[in-house]
């Protein structure tokens, strides 16, 4: 799914420099990991349960944590990433808080 303003305008193929040397350091990186087919499935449900007026979940809104520990990545998932990243020769990661309670490999 493309979603607007989500990419920076730099990001066209007119401003492509080509490949960099492998030793360039990168400062940051954005990796957005799918969801499960059963949380996908999961998570449908539920929206569509909080706006389902005889439903029990009718606006039975969740906590930033409470989404994330639902619907976010797993701790496994979270050190197995993590490990690829590190064999990959990435150094100082970092997981901290993200938004709607999902965690952030920084």
């Amino acid at each position: 799914m493309r979603l607007q303003g989500n990419v920076h305008p730099l990001a066209q193929a007119r401003f492509d420099q080509g490949k960099i040397n492998d030793a360039q350091a990168v400062d940051r990186m954005l990796l957005l990991l799918q969801r499960s087919p059963e949380q996908e499935s999961a998570l449908r449900q539920l929206l569509e349960d909080q706006l389902t007026l005889n439903s029990p979940k009718h606006h039975a809104w969740l906590t930033p944590q409470q989404f994330g520990a639902q619907f976010g990545p797993s701790d496994a998932d979270i050190q197995a990433v993590t490990n690829w990243l590190n064999g990959k020769g990435f150094h100082g990661i970092k997981v901290g808080p993200g938004p709607h309670g999902n965690r952030i490999l920084r």
